[in-house]
């Protein structure tokens, strides 16, 4: 379904409603939440699902104007897409509302935004530096990277520190930080697939013993933020 959360997903939710009977809802921009949905009804590639982190279609964004103007701007979320497949994608959503059945909802400006997007390296290597002067680590630190996406964070402080604990709920991302750590020969960081709620605990206890008294946790929530219960902790 395209529609509007019935919440927020750090407090919990992860309930998706029905746009369409929604009073603040700009009537123009209902046609295109309908076609959208059948969209990807039709569509081989699945639609995003939050509390997974599975899923290709992530983000429909309509805006309209007092000129009668309606933009629509589409984020998909290829993961492991070559550029041939993001490419084809795009060909069919712009089909889609030029020739088929989106082509009634009067998108006058569609854009196709693939999420990802180029790093600004200079300032990440910065960033990083700062992470590790703030978080005071030391060869006997033992970070948990929480949210650590493809790793990157956690892997940046690997060689100054004795091991580094990565959680993420996103199989491919999990994936792909295992790659990395592979490829850069780091060896003293450990991934782990799963929610942040569901293995925090379970995380937290095996560092009960006196050689990971120095432990730091780094988080790098998603836009939605952290579950209340990991907040909570």
């Amino acid at each position: 379904m395209v529609g509007l959360r019935y919440g927020l997903y750090k407090n919990g939710c992860t309930s998706i409603g029905d746009c369409t009977n929604l009073g603040i809802a700009m009537p123009a921009a209902i046609p295109v939440a309908k076609s959208f949905t059948e969209f990807i009804r039709k569509s081989k590639r699945e639609p995003h699902v939050q509390h997974s982190g599975t899923g290709h279609w992530h983000t429909l964004t309509v805006r309209t104007y007092l000129t009668v103007n309606v933009l629509a701007m589409v984020d998909p979320q290829p993961r492991l897409l070559d550029e041939e497949e993001i490419e084809a994608d795009q060909y069919s959503l712009k089909e889609s509302y030029t020739q088929g059945e989106g082509q009634d909802a009067s998108i006058t400006s569609l854009y196709f935004r693939v999420l990802g997007g180029k790093v600004n390296t200079p300032a990440t290597e910065k960033l990083y530096e700062l992470i590790a002067e703030w978080a005071n680590v030391s060869p006997s630190t033992t970070v948990l990277d929480i949210c650590c996406g493809t790793g990157t964070i956690g892997l940046s402080l690997a060689n100054k520190v004795m091991s580094v604990i990565g959680i993420e709920m996103s199989y491919p991302a999990i994936q792909d930080a295992k790659a990395n750590a592979r490829i850069n020969g780091i060896t003293n960081a450990v991934f782990h697939c799963a929610k942040v709620e569901d293995i925090i605990n379970k995380t937290v206890n095996s560092l009960s013993s006196p050689q990971y008294q120095d432990a730091v946790a780094l988080v790098d929530p998603p836009r939605a933020g952290l579950h209340q219960m990991f907040k909570k902790m």
